[in-house]
């Protein structure tokens, strides 16, 4: 009998064994699982020979795919993709990244995403000279 007592005291030492792994197995990913988001801080003006509207800055947070940033004047930016790296902004076109003295290129090219880096800054126009819209963008990720 001492040598099934054994076994037994085995086979539950083993099963207490089992189920202490899960236990912190479970606890350890919800501890070190983190959790983000990212945050868009958009300034988005509309100018046109007379001036701009003055916008504030808007934070824009809970964005996913498909999310519409802006919708108008014919320019639409929606979400192409987010992540604690990046955002990345589609566009159907004419909006170009500015200049460093604040101009744009009237013939370059307009890409169809805007990548924005996390803690980056970017400046963005409408290609037109009569009116149109800038764009400022930060990317901030945010963890709680």
């Amino acid at each position: 009998m001492g040598r099934w007592k054994r076994r037994g005291d085995i086979a539950l030492c083993i099963a207490t064994m089992l189920v202490m792994l899960v236990f912190v197995g479970c606890s350890k990913s919800k501890n070190d699982e983190e959790t983000w988001r990212g945050v868009l801080t958009a300034t988005i003006e509309n100018w046109n020979e007379f001036g701009g509207d003055d916008a504030e800055p808007q934070e824009l947070e809970g964005l996913k795919k498909g999310d519409v940033i802006y919708d108008g004047m014919g320019y639409k930016l929606t979400v192409k993709k987010i992540s604690k790296d990046e955002i990345i902004l589609k566009s159907t076109g004419g909006i170009i990244e500015t200049e460093k003295g604040g101009g744009i290129d009237l013939n370059s090219m307009a890409p169809h995403k805007l990548v924005i880096e996390n803690g980056e800054e970017k400046y963005y126009a409408t290609q037109s000279m009569d009116a149109g819209v800038t764009f400022t963008f930060h990317y901030e990720v945010r963890t709680e």
